[in-house]
């Protein structure tokens, strides 16, 4: 299964509403101390006093009222904006993970371990590797040194391990490597 992979700009439109959206809940949490204060103060702010007069009661003024809804609502726009920022976060994260767990296995799947290919093998895909990794099965057979006989029981283990292809090219086969062999590093 393929994964849909984003585009540059996909991905930068991405990241700047995730900038944006951190952005937001930072003055939504400036509003939400300066109401907050507000509040707490019956309605006066702390820099000019009380603007609609000495009020003791919060029914009768207005500015106690106005502050307490402005501190729910830019509490709210705070925890949304940092939920959203969040959420294109993590997106943004999986994105990167999911891509390069794709490569790996895309890699892993397009090679083979050299340990476990017979030496006639290893020297089959040697030679198919000298050639751009295509030839026809009669070149193979004269570049390799081994009977036709050979060749041909060989490249049906590759084919069977889908390491090889096999296809028409005139009166011959022709053969292309399909994957790529990976030597163990021999650790002394």
């Amino acid at each position: 299964m393929k994964l849909k992979t984003l585009k540059p700009r996909e991905t930068s439109i991405r990241h700047t509403f995730m900038i944006l959206s951190f952005l937001f809940a930072g003055v939504a949490l400036l509003f939400f101390i300066l109401f907050l204060i507000t509040y707490l103060n019956n309605g006066s702010l702390f820099l000019f006093g009380k603007f609609l007069g000495p009020h003791t009661d919060a029914i009768n003024n207005p500015m106690k009222i106005l502050s307490l809804i402005l501190t729910i609502y830019s509490g709210i726009a705070l925890v949304l904006s940092v939920g959203c920022g969040i959420l294109l976060l993590r997106a943004s994260h999986e994105r990167i993970h999911e891509s390069v767990k794709e490569k790996a296995e895309e890699e892993f799947e397009n090679s083979v371990q050299g340990d476990i290919l017979l030496p006639d093998e290893k020297k089959l895909i040697s030679v198919l590797e000298k050639n751009n990794d295509s030839m026809t099965q009669s070149d193979l057979v004269r570049e390799s040194g081994l009977s036709k006989v050979k060749v041909h029981r060989v490249l049906k283990n590759l084919e069977m391990k889908k390491i090889v292809t096999k296809y028409d090219f005139g009166m011959t086969k022709k053969i292309r490597l399909e994957k790529k062999v990976k030597e163990e590093e021999k650790s002394s």
